[in-house]
């Protein structure tokens, strides 16, 4: 979109060459690309190129800016997490000013835009997630020193004052029967993967279903969804027939069916399961002495393609002096907003309806700091935009719905 000054009044059918408009006069013009036609391109996915100096005359418009020659991939040095950090050569850079948090300067991380809600309390790093919080609503992002690599563990769980039950109630009768106690108080989640799994994409727009992709159902798949090439993970939970259900479940997939679940008390106010993504994506669960191991399980997810599990982690090994010896990887880890997720009834007949929960109080992710450390940042970033939702490695640019306005 050209500068007002690029353009020339007519008056009686004659152009002014030298009499440039001065508006617009109304509020606003717009103009509307149709996202089912076009992709608008971030500066998550290349380096821009330096800043050139250019000069606009009314007779001549200023040369595009060249983009550098194209180089490997290895080469480049891509920004990615909640600070900026750079990625090359399979090593990270901390960005500058970055530190280890904790209870006396928790502000270093909070005081950012964007940051979630956290707490930190009896050894654990925790993420909390309200309905109507900014998390819910947008989502968030925390970057975190990791003693594991190429492997994700926490503990995920369900907060409500005066019982869990009266904000899960229960679900059909029938649905219990078929052992499908579906979640319905989700909590989506990201975390870096590899370059081909864009986690923005998820939070832009939800599971990635695609007409042309192959899965493991196809036909059951189709009934309510599409295949997906890839997914992340929600933690999830409900009652059914006078037992709590924990859930960990592929987002956007129609069955609902990899739970444990424990006898339900009207008085219980906090549950939480521990759960662990391995390297290859495959994700267990630990539910008061009960175990679910996806790849274990006789049932695989319909909408994925064979032989695959969830978005693989990845950790970056970071490069230089190390904050905390032990903590010598970078993972960084997003709470999806709720539009990201869908709600699944059972009956498969509202895949593609986002919950507009949790309905109870909160849900919690919690980080053992014996394996993690919190980053924060002492200065705010000024000379750039910090982006929540980082693609980890060079790939295909983000998806973004595009409407593109100028004002007065």
């Amino acid at each position: 979109m050209l500068p007002q000054k690029a353009s020339r009044k007519h008056v009686d059918g004659k152009i002014k060459k030298d009499d440039l408009p001065d508006g617009p006069k109304c509020d606003e013009l717009s103009i509307k690309f149709h996202a089912d036609n076009y992709i608008l391109l971030t500066n998550e996915d290349f380096i821009a190129p330096p800043p050139t100096t250019t000069t606009a005359t009314t007779t001549k418009l200023p040369e595009p800016t060249k983009l550098p020659e194209p180089t490997k991939s290895d080469d480049l040095e891509i920004p990615f997490g909640f600070f900026n950090h750079t990625l090359k050569d399979e090593m990270v850079t901390l960005a500058k000013q970055v530190g280890e948090v904790d209870k006396d300067n928790i502000s270093l991380y909070t005081k950012h835009p964007g940051a979630c809600e956290v707490t930190l309390k009896n050894n654990f790093i925790v993420l909390h997630y309200k309905k109507g919080s900014k998390a819910a609503k947008n989502g968030c992002t925390v970057d975190l020193l990791s003693g594991l690599h190429n492997m994700i563990k926490f503990e995920t769980g369900v907060k409500n004052k005066g019982g869990i039950v009266k904000c899960l109630g229960n679900v059909l009768q029938k649905i219990c029967l078929l052992m499908e106690a579906v979640p319905i108080c989700n909590l989506p989640f990201g975390y870096s993967t590899t370059r081909d799994k864009n986690i923005t994409k998820l939070k832009v727009n939800g599971p990635l279903y695609d007409q042309d992709e192959i899965c493991h159902n196809r036909d059951e798949c189709g009934k309510s969804a599409d295949c997906m090439r890839w997914t992340s993970l929600e933690a999830a939970w409900t009652t059914c027939n006078n037992k709590f259900f924990a859930h960990a479940h592929p987002m956007g997939e129609v069955l609902a069916v990899w739970n444990t679940n424990t006898k339900s008390n009207a008085k219980e106010e906090n549950l939480s399961f521990g759960l662990t993504i391995t390297e290859e994506g495959n994700f267990i669960m630990k539910f008061r002495g009960q175990k679910m191991d996806y790849a274990n399980s006789s049932i695989k997810a319909h909408c994925l393609p064979n032989n695959t599990f969830v978005a693989e982690p990845v950790t970056w090994k970071i490069n230089g002096t190390t904050l905390k010896p032990k903590h010598n990887n970078l993972l960084v880890f997003h709470m999806l907003p709720q539009e990201s997720a869908r709600i699944n009834s059972g009956d498969e007949s509202n895949i593609r309806v986002s919950p507009k929960g949790p309905e109870c109080d909160e849900l919690f992710i919690k980080f053992n700091t014996k394996d993690y450390t919190l980053l924060g940042q002492k200065d705010p970033i000024q000379q750039q935009q910090r982006h929540h939702y980082r693609q980890q490695r060079p790939g295909p640019p983000h998806l973004k719905r595009l409407q593109h306005q100028v004002k007065n």
